[in-house]
């Protein structure tokens, strides 16, 4: 429905699968148990979005606040999905214009997979560093924009095939400063 420009119809589903993730599913697993991980991880990608898409930002920050609270109580704060979470409510902040708030998610989303080991938070790294300079920029401060650029190209280097949007973001971003 997202694909088609149906929100409304999408925001439908998307609140159904959240209140069945959220209250049933989260009341039987245990704390730790991240059996609905990826239906969290699915729903931080598709129902915020459909919100900020119906012009509806609050509800999307409230939406992401309330999936991150989740995965946070459910004992997952050294867990890739939380370093998800925080980055998907940075850039939310950063849509609402809350840029303090935005750079301070994003940090904490790019230090959180900085300390995780595998080769897929790197990946996921290059592309939260992209989204702090986006908002250091908007913020005026060149000087950290660049250098979260040109960490993100230095992970992207050592990937075996790098991403072309990111390396397409970076580059941009580092074009405007």
């Amino acid at each position: 429905e997202l694909l088609f420009g149906n929100f409304e119809t999408a925001i439908e589903h998307c609140d159904k699968s959240s209140d069945m993730i959220f209250f049933r599913i989260g009341q039987m697993s245990m704390p730790g148990d991240f059996s609905a991980g990826t239906e969290i991880a699915r729903l931080l990608q598709i129902l915020p979005q459909a919100y900020v898409q119906s012009g509806n930002i609050e509800r999307a920050l409230e939406t992401a606040t309330r999936a991150t609270n989740f995965i946070k109580r459910r004992g997952g704060k050294k867990k890739q999905i939380y370093g998800e979470a925080l980055n998907v409510l940075g850039r939310l902040h950063a849509v609402a214009g809350n840029l303090d708030e935005a750079a301070e998610f994003l940090d904490q989303a790019s230090q959180l997979l900085k300390k995780l080991p595998g080769s897929h938070s790197s990946i996921k790294r290059s592309e939260f560093l992209v989204d702090q300079a986006v908002v250091h920029r908007s913020q005026g401060d060149f000087a950290n924009a660049m250098l979260a650029c040109n960490a993100a190209l230095q992970l992207e280097s050592k990937q075996p095939v790098a991403r072309p949007s990111v390396l397409a973001r970076a580059h941009r971003e580092l074009a405007v400063c």
